[in-house]
């Protein structure tokens, strides 16, 4: 590779884009085990109900549940379908799943019986760890022999097998899409698609294990679960889990546990906004938009109030994070940046500046659906535009 990729841009002063390595450590998993065996008792993550969970009391408690999804016949390479509200124990069981090798598929929790019916048929789990009463009994009526368990993995206890052995390529999740033009598919992302999604955007926004996140988004997508826990996971930061989005929580959070980051999509913005307390948020070192526009004119309402310039950026079900604005620089309102490292883009053609992505977060497939991506080495058709004469990306 010759030159500097337009991702440079979101490197820091004396970085050398060479020196980058997007697979380091090899999955999430793995970079957890070592950041737990290094410093076991820093904290990890704080949840209403159970206070501080230490790096090491969430490698601890993973394993156990592993042992359990093991001891009911779950092996690497099942399925293990969740559908919980943002907790503790929703985050040591998608750990434990994957830690043992199993694909995660995320659910909403706002599904009705005929979404996640069609999620289970499709998917076909082996075992699925559901919060709604209801909602297991729908999971049970789809799969009749689906082991379907409470958010706490009510299971026998049961030896623990070898762990984090999963390689860079196996798959990790199964998350689907929206289905807005069908039924929704599922995007098979592996180990390795979700540690170059974390570390990318570890390093574009300069997030260290000093930094600690408010987390009020779902745990169901990307954007709370790809971009939120496992980014805290990887940068053995920690996270303020709120597990339902108010303005008086999440500046609660950010006041009373010393916070330095928030992901929050524009609704959640515009809550806050309305608050007599936003000014609180001046204090983060960094706040994130995304999953829709930022509108150009809240995100100065913003930026008045709060000092805060939001930095928006933009992915897919299927890519993760693509692009963003940058840390050091202009954040410019309406655009979402740069591409990310390791993320190359290039037009596909036509007037309408479509473009194609490619890089080492971008999945390999749809589940059962091999042709239905349409990769051509690797290039995806992201739904993103490039505006003229910026070359900045939009939505």
């Amino acid at each position: 590779m010759t030159g500097r990729p337009a991702w440079a841009a979101h490197l820091a002063p004396g970085m050398s884009w060479a020196e980058l390595d997007l697979g380091q450590g090899g999955t999430i998993t793995a970079v957890m085990g070592e950041l737990a065996g290094a410093a076991p008792d820093r904290p990890a993550l704080h949840a209403p109900g159970r206070g501080w969970i230490s790096r090491g009391e969430l490698a601890e408690r993973s394993a156990r549940l592993a042992g359990r999804l093991a001891g009911a016949g779950v092996k690497a390479g099942d399925r293990v379908l969740c559908s919980a509200q943002p907790s503790a124990a929703l985050v040591e069981a998608h750990v434990a799943a994957i830690r043992l090798g199993a694909i995660v598929v995320p659910a909403n929790t706002a599904y009705g019986p005929e979404e996640l019916t069609h999620l289970v048929r499709d998917s076909r789990p082996v075992a699925a760890v559901v919060e709604r009463e209801e909602a297991r009994g729908w999971v049970s009526e789809a799969s009749p022999g689906v082991v379907v368990v409470g958010l706490e993995v009510d299971l026998p206890d049961a030896p623990v097998p070898l762990l984090d052995r999963a390689e860079p390529g196996d798959p990790a999740m199964l998350c689907y899409t929206s289905g807005t033009t069908g039924r929704p598919k599922g995007a098979v992302l592996s180990h390795g698609n979700l540690l170059a999604g974390a570390h990318a955007v570890r390093v574009a926004w300069r997030w260290t294990e000093e930094d600690r996140l408010v987390l009020a988004l779902p745990l169901f997508h990307v954007h709370g679960l790809a971009v939120g826990l496992h980014g805290t996971l990887v940068t053995g930061g920690s996270a303020v889990l709120v597990p339902k989005f108010t303005a008086d929580a999440v500046l609660d959070a950010v006041a009373g546990h010393d916070a330095s980051l928030f992901f929050g999509v524009p609704t959640m913005y515009a809550r806050l906004l309305a608050s007599d307390r936003v000014a609180a948020l001046g204090s983060l070192r960094l706040c994130v938009s995304g999953s829709a526009p930022l509108d150009p004119a809240l995100h100065q309402r913003i930026r008045e109030s709060t000092g805060q310039v939001v930095l928006e950026r933009y992915g897919m079900t299927e890519t993760m994070l693509l692009v963003s604005n940058p840390y050091e620089g202009e954040r410019r309102p309406g655009t979402v940046g740069w591409p990310l490292p390791g993320v190359e883009l290039r037009l596909a053609g036509g007037d309408q500046g479509e473009i194609l992505v490619r890089g080492p977060s971008v999945f390999a497939g749809y589940w059962g659906l091999p042709d239905a991506a349409g990769l051509d080495d690797g290039w995806f058709l992201s739904l993103i535009h490039i505006s003229e004469p910026t070359r900045q990306a939009e939505i």
